[in-house]
């Protein structure tokens, strides 16, 4: 055997001296030289990332594959602490400035760089576990039965330049062996067969941090190692036709507008509504106080009729059945009657105020009622624009404004000839009162005119035949001045609870006008935010699409920017540790790192 491993060395040192050459510049650190100058092609880069079972990166290194337009001497970039040749045995020169030099003699070149401990990852992960509820780390949870829990927790590492965050995919597959866990969930991900055993799988787009969470029942916990893979997320995605939804919504900011229009209409119809109740408001306090005027004069006009009706009650009496009688009439009754006739041209013009007041307070209401558009809207057509804006408060409120407004107009119109007839009416009282008053004054002129010339011996029986008249007809007047003054009275005391109620309703009017104002200038600003909803909604959309759609991403390299010129592709391989039970049959011996003379034999197979 030794003397056939002999032979076959004496071969090899005969037929490819250039190999002794070769070994021996390896094992004195020197490199042998390529006349010519080669050209990098382009590049591809796998990184790869060895993680704790907590997430926490432990090695990381780069597989670099350089794709030669012609061999030779090349110059490639990075910051490593060490390189290992994986295509020949030919030594890499690498210098302090991060120059990697190599002398490349393959169309394809392979060579692996570890990088320095400050080198990190684009993403942070962050790996927890759990046992029926309860917190536990990786290597305890080893064995163990129940129901398990893990979570993975994907960041974005500020510290690293942000482009492979931005436009890289991640997938992150946890296996599972069929014959240790069962009942497996995990929200978000596709779960796969593969082979006897699944697979979980979760995607995490381009510039998302996101959280995964994985559950099963295991009978005895062990897992391979969770791989996480990153590359570019390189999917073109159509833009949707969205040429029927954007017409819909300009339909529906055709519809706003109009609605905005209308508003503004109401509006401005509120505001003459709202002057029109200030002019009845005031015109209502004028004859709140020429009713009251009224009764209190009324008051005082009973008592002095009360006075002549008791004063001649009283001549009636005495001139009843009397012959001879002696008659003392002074200007005392005539002076009554005066001050009655008095107290009815009070109660004509406080009437006369009370025409007055009410006319301009009927005016008032007429011209606000009128104010209040007679155009109707459909009841289907608020209805379509509720189903539109469910959750519109302001068109609800608007909805109402309009309801209250056509019930105000269709109550006036109902009452509108009886609130004529009643300023008629007090037109006609006025004239009547005016009537008794001349009529009075008349009477106590006359009366006082003729007393002086009544024979009483020869007129005594006509006189007393008068005063009778008088005294019956003036108690029928008296009785009907009573209950017109005690009309006017409670009609005083009901009105001042209107006038109230005018007051407060010329109030809310205010406060209905300015929320009016407020809701028109919403309305507004709604109609012109909504008007370029169609044009916003296409840019959302694009921007969304944007998002994903990376398929005009430019690769840059991971182990230098110096490289960008050529660089390719780059890809990332993270796995974390396996969590295995320990194997009793593992033997403990720990083989010995081959030289670099061994592992030049066992190239060729010695």
């Amino acid at each position: 055997m030794k003397r056939m491993l002999a032979a076959s060395l004496a071969t090899v040192l005969v037929m490819h001296p250039a190999i002794i050459m070769s070994a021996s510049s390896i094992d004195e650190g020197v490199t042998s030289t390529v006349s010519s100058e080669g050209v990098i092609e382009q590049k591809d880069e796998v990184v790869y990332a060895n993680l704790r079972a907590d997430g926490v990166a432990e090695e990381l290194y780069i597989v670099n594959a350089l794709h030669l337009e012609s061999q030779g001497k090349v110059t490639d970039y990075g910051a490593y602490d060490e390189v290992i040749n994986l295509t020949d045995t030919s030594a890499i020169q690498q210098s302090a400035n991060e120059t990697i030099q190599i002398e490349a003699t393959e169309e394809t070149f392979y060579y692996q760089g570890n990088l320095k401990q400050d080198v990190a990852l684009p993403w942070e992960f962050e790996i927890s576990y759990s046992l029926n509820g309860q917190p536990i780390d990786g290597q305890s949870l080893i064995g163990e039965s129940g129901d398990v829990e893990i979570q993975i927790d994907v960041k974005q590492n500020k510290d690293v330049e942000p482009e492979f965050f931005e436009n890289y995919m991640m997938q992150i597959t946890v296996p599972f062996s069929n014959a240790q866990f069962s009942d497996i969930q995990a929200e978000g991900a596709t779960i796969a067969n593969a082979g006897q055993d699944k697979q979980v799988v979760f995607t995490v787009m381009p510039e998302t941090e996101e959280t995964v969470t994985v559950q099963a029942s295991t009978s005895q916990f062990e897992l391979e190692g969770i791989q996480m893979s990153g590359m570019p997320s390189s999917v073109a995605i159509d833009p949707p036709d969205t040429e029927e939804l954007t017409g819909e919504f300009e339909s529906l900011t055709g519809a706003l507008v109009q609605l905005n229009d209308g508003l503004g209409d109401v509006h401005a119809g509120l505001v003459e509504f709202t002057d029109g109740l200030h002019q009845l408001e005031s015109g209502s306090s004028e004859y709140a106080s020429g009713i009251q005027e009224t009764a209190n004069a009324g008051s005082e006009l009973r008592t002095a009729s009360s006075e002549i009706n008791e004063g001649l009650q009283a001549l009636q009496n005495g001139l009843s059945g009397q012959s001879d009688l002696e008659i003392d009439i002074d200007g005392n009754m005539f002076g009554a009657l005066e001050e009655l006739a008095d107290g009815l041209s009070e109660i004509n013009g406080a009437l006369s105020t009370v025409r007055t007041g009410y006319d301009g307070m009927n005016d008032a209401l007429n011209a606000a009622v009128q104010s209040i558009p007679d155009e109707a809207i459909l009841e289907e057509e608020l209805g379509q624009l509720m189903q539109e804006n469910p959750d519109s408060q302001a068109l609800g409120q608007l909805v109402q404004f309009y309801e209250g407004a056509q019930r105000v107009k269709g109550t006036y119109a109902e009452i509108e000839a009886g609130l004529s007839s009643t300023s008629q009416a007090l037109q006609e009282l006025e004239g009547s009162v005016e009537d008794v008053e001349s009529g009075l004054r008349q009477f106590a002129k006359a009366a006082s005119s003729e007393l002086g010339n009544i024979d009483v011996g020869d007129g005594l029986q006509s006189l007393t035949g008068g005063i009778d008249q008088l005294a019956n007809q003036y108690g029928m007047f008296h009785e009907g001045l009573r209950d017109y003054t005690s009309g006017v009275e409670q009609l005083s005391s009901a009105y001042g609870e209107v006038d109230s109620g005018i007051a407060e309703s010329s109030s809310g009017a205010n406060e209905l006008a300015a929320g009016t104002e407020s809701l028109s200038n919403g309305m507004t600003e709604l109609t012109n935010a909504t008007e370029e909803i169609p044009e916003q909604m296409q840019e959302e959309i694009d921007e969304m699409i944007s998002q994903y759609d990376k398929s005009d991403y430019e690769a840059i390299s991971f182990s230098s920017e110096q490289n960008n010129e050529y660089i390719n592709s780059v890809q990332f391989v993270v796995h974390t540790e396996s969590l295995h039970m320990p194997d009793d049959e593992q033997e403990e011996d720990i083989e010995e790192e081959p030289s670099m003379w061994q592992r030049f034999l066992q190239l060729f197979g010695l």
